[in-house]
């Protein structure tokens, strides 16, 4: 992080509202001026919102979103991004004192949207600022991150509601199909976390080791609403202060978040009654709508 952190020293801020702030170059400030950002800025602002208005703690933090805009030719470096594509954005560190833990590092050329952003496009960017959130507890462990991120989008922000085909390929899923969390685990180890898209050309929610991920999480976030009769915001912050006070990772945190939260510690590891109850919440919410 050592090249942001220089390109960082050396940027134009530029403040849209109080919760969320931007750099970028004096190079593509330029590109602002002109509004080719704007709608990019305008989703990303909603997001932003809709995050907070969950009210779940930043931990005693301001909650100040930080997007550092990178040039598009030095995006990999800067960023630190390892996959071969033109453009990305990924969390990165935030230099700003008042932001939070980490800020969105993305490159300029995914900033420039000249039509609406369609719904798979929202629900990524959704993800990928939902870390932001994720990222103030822990950020040390793929499988729950990517888990809370989904579930932060699809459930807590209601994303699950609004999209028919990802509702569709979870509920068309068979039992197989769905990993436990030592599975996650194990494959997160390896370095084989990304598993291909179910749909083709798709966004990571579409991938196996996501959604199982996601159906976890929420599995956990079910569980906690019903025992201790709360909302879903509530549940998930109690079980994200579980993970942020934890000493243990991988299969020992599992077993830590089962034995607080009074789950069976080998059904919840090995076991998919979490992931099947959160397909069956998904149902009948169906069959309600």
């Amino acid at each position: 992080m050592a090249k942001l952190e220089d390109y960082i020293k050396d940027t134009k801020l530029i403040t849209i509202n109080k919760f969320f702030k931007i750099r970028l170059s004096y190079e593509l400030y330029q590109d602002y001026l002109n509004h080719s950002y704007d709608i990019k800025i305008a989703l990303m602002e909603k997001i932003i919102n809709n995050i907070i208005s969950l009210d779940i703690s930043f931990n005693n933090t301001s909650p100040v979103f930080y997007i550092y805009i990178v040039p598009s030719s030095d995006f990999k470096d800067l960023l630190d991004f390892k996959y071969d594509t033109k453009g990305g954005g990924r969390p990165v560190k935030c230099f700003d004192n008042d932001g939070l833990k980490y800020a969105f590092g993305i490159s300029a050329n995914l900033m420039k949207n000249t039509n609406t952003p369609s719904l798979n496009e929202e629900i990524n960017l959704t993800h990928e600022l939902a870390h932001l959130l994720q990222m103030q507890y822990f950020d040390n462990e793929e499988t729950l991150s990517e888990g809370f991120a989904e579930s932060l989008t699809f459930y807590n922000l209601n994303y699950e509601e609004r999209s028919l085909e990802h509702r569709n390929v979870i509920l068309s899923l068979s039992e197989d199909k769905i990993y436990s969390i030592n599975k996650l685990i194990n494959l997160s180890n390896a370095h084989s976390f990304y598993t291909g898209t179910i749909i083709k050309n798709s966004i990571c929610s579409y991938e196996p080791t996501y959604i199982s991920a996601y159906l976890f999480v929420r599995g956990l976030i079910l569980f906690v609403e019903q025992k201790w009769n709360t909302n879903k915001n509530k549940a998930t912050q109690a079980i994200l202060e579980i993970i942020k006070e934890s000493k243990h990772f991988d299969q020992f945190l599992i077993f830590e978040i089962a034995e607080k939260l009074g789950l069976d510690k080998e059904k919840t590891l090995r076991g998919k009654l979490l992931q099947l109850g959160a397909i069956d919440e998904i149902r009948k919410r169906r069959i309600n709508s």
